[in-house]
């Protein structure tokens, strides 16, 4: 007696994605069940149909892609508008298919009150249906591609403050050029870093944070593909200036001035200096030093003799 064989308790959603005539070629989507990722699949140009298994109930589903608007079932870009799709146990609903947009995109410059661009600047789309987020390149400007129709506020932020914002409407696919924004920036630190062959290193975390002030940073900025970098609305004071690259293993130090201190392992190096801010704070540039300074992460922390050019002043 084998016993009583229990039904299968979940269900199959099924069903194929196409994608605009003038799509990228390669181009991936995601979809599943709005909020559970555990329960979705990764569709292709080269495999355009999807098959995969959910818990019964009423099922919210949704197509998403950097290339693409996200897009909820059936042929909407709103959650609230979505239908929801009914799955019995052991049940396959099968032909839920997407049908997506190309959308448009929405781009301009981020410059200060004097027009200099700003790069490396935080750039926010939000829109009724998601929220974007970019940084300004070396001429401070930025794009968001694969938006949908409707109402974008589009806002430089630093911080999760927005420092200057513009309100646009994407109507019928239509890109938007010239959405440019000026930031009153008042007191700025800005500069360039680079490795110790020259060569710009992007993605470096830059922090300041009040000397003698408690855990965490004042300003963040990455640097851009160029390496550069630029922290908006500095009140005057003393600061430590750090540098964190993204990547990589080292050793973390500190100096005053040019003075370095005991250094300690760390994910990542860091390299800080005191910085006194009164008035714009221009070419503050950072150079990585040889490699050989780089050190295995599970030496024990203490001091180490390494050189190192001077903290720029």
């Amino acid at each position: 007696d084998l016993g009583t064989v229990k039904a299968d308790p979940w269900g199959w959603i099924t069903g194929k994605v196409t994608a605009p005539s003038d799509a990228p070629a390669g181009w991936e989507v995601w979809v599943g069940v709005a909020d559970a990722e555990m329960e979705s699949e990764i569709v292709t140009a080269a495999n355009p149909t999807y098959a995969f298994r959910v818990w019964p109930g009423e099922i919210v589903l949704s197509a998403s892609s950097g290339s693409f608007p996200r897009q909820y079932w059936n042929g909407v870009t709103e959650f609230d508008d979505a239908t929801p799709i009914a799955v019995a146990p052991g049940a396959t609903v099968a032909n839920i298919d997407f049908v997506l947009e190309k959308g448009a995109s929405i781009s301009g410059v981020v410059r200060d009150i004097a027009a200099k661009p700003l790069p490396g600047v935080e750039v926010v789309a939000r829109g009724t249906s998601e929220v974007r987020y970019g940084t300004t390149d070396g001429q401070g400007r930025y794009t968001f591609a694969a938006l949908p129709n409707g109402a974008v506020n589009v806002s430089v932020t630093q911080n999760s403050t927005a420092l200057a914002s513009r309100d646009v409407t994407i109507v019928g696919g239509v890109d938007l050029t010239g959405i440019d924004l000026t930031v009153d920036a008042k007191v700025t630190v800005s500069g360039t870093v680079t490795n110790s062959a020259g060569a710009p290193l992007a993605d470096v975390w830059v922090s300041l944070s009040p000397v003698g002030a408690g855990a965490g940073a004042y300003r963040t900025a990455p640097t851009t593909s160029s390496g550069q970098y630029v922290l908006l609305y500095v009140p005057a004071g003393d600061y430590r200036l750090s540098f964190q690259p993204q990547q990589g293993d080292g050793i973390s130090q500190y100096w005053e001035g040019a003075t370095y201190q005991d250094a300690t392992i760390a994910d990542g190096f860091c390299y800080e200096y005191r910085l006194a801010v009164t008035d714009n704070v221009a070419n503050i540039e950072y150079v990585t030093p040889p490699e050989q300074v780089r050190v295995d992460r599970t030496k024990p922390t203490g001091a180490f003799g390494v050189s190192a050019p001077a903290a720029p002043m």
